[in-house]
C-alpha cells in the first residue's frame, strides 16, 4: 500500500510537467504559423536555389526578431 501512495505522488508531479509544456506549446504555435509562410516562400525560390540561399540566411536572421514579437507578426500577415 505504501508503494502504491507513491506512485500517487508521482503522478501529481507529472501533471505538473504537462502545465509547463501547455504553455510552450502556446508559444510554438505561433512560430508554426510564421514557418509555413517561409516554407511557401522557398517553393518558389527553388528555381535560384543558389542566389536565394544566401537570402534566407538574412531571412533566419529576422525570424528571431518575429519570435519576440511573433503576436503582432500574425496580425500583419
Amino acid at each position: 500500500m505504501g508503494f502504491n501512495e507513491n506512485s500517487i505522488g508521482f503522478k501529481e508531479d507529472s501533471i505538473g510537467f504537462k502545465d509547463d509544456s501547455i504553455g510552450i506549446k502556446e508559444d510554438s504555435i505561433g512560430l508554426k504559423d510564421y514557418s509555413i509562410g517561409l516554407k511557401d516562400y522557398s517553393i518558389g525560390i527553388k528555381e535560384d536555389s543558389i542566389e536565394i540561399k544566401e537570402d534566407s540566411i538574412g531571412i533566419k536572421e529576422d525570424s528571431i526578431r518575429f519570435k519576440e514579437d511573433s503576436i503582432g507578426f500574425k496580425f500583419t500577415i
